[in-house]
């Protein structure tokens, strides 16, 4: 069962993390708005890795992918976040989760997402709706996410059908949801099960 925790941002103190990895990630970060996301998003994930095991810790590899060690279970981590919204997903399996707030397109900006986005074989018999570019999009980035390369593989490289494909890398599970104004999207190379946790505190 993937455990997918969602909550708002609120206003956070950067020194309520004790974490000095992630505390230098966000120290970085320039905008106090998405300060403050990040803030937010540690904060309860961390909390909720110590309820699990106090003797966790969460890292990162090479390639920026959240990590766990010192779990004695297995157990993958994967975060997003979209405006003052985040996200997280706890799984015993790798997980990859996407979200997405959904703003207005313009006709002429929806085309060209739609153009840089859909693999051949979707632009022959996809709708050029909002709704289903931005499902399309957090599949297919959650699903990089599960592989954790980055934007190594490019969007109109992969396909969305009953599952995730491309040439280059194992095919995925996925499942995506629409929330309030969001698009919310979760991979894994097991069939999807999932539990939505909303963080109000």
């Amino acid at each position: 069962m993937i455990q997918v925790y969602i909550g708002k941002s609120k206003p956070r103190n950067i020194e309520d993390i004790q974490h000095p990895t992630i505390r230098k990630r966000i120290e970085r970060i320039q905008d106090e708005n998405e300060k403050n996301l990040r803030t937010n998003t540690y904060i309860h994930l961390l909390s909720i890795l110590k309820e699990i095991n106090p003797n966790i810790q969460l890292d990162f590899d090479e390639l920026g992918k959240p990590i766990l060690l010192n779990s004695n279970i297995p157990l993958y981590v994967s975060i997003s976040h979209s405006k003052n919204v985040f996200c997280f997903a706890l799984s015993s399996s790798n997980v990859g989760i996407d979200i997405e707030k959904k703003n207005h397109l313009s006709s002429e900006k929806l085309l060209r997402f739609y153009q840089k986005c859909l693999s051949e074989e979707e632009s022959k018999n996809t709708p050029c709706t909002e709704d289903e570019f931005y499902r399309l999009w957090t599949i297919k980035e959650s699903y990089v996410k599960l592989l954790g390369i980055g934007f190594r593989i490019l969007p109109n490289e992969i396909t969305v059908r009953d599952k995730v494909f491309s040439s280059s890398y194992s095919s995925s599970y996925y499942t995506s949801i629409e929330r309030d104004d969001y698009q919310l999207s979760i991979c894994s190379f097991e069939k999807i099960q999932y539990q939505l946790n909303i963080i109000d505190s």
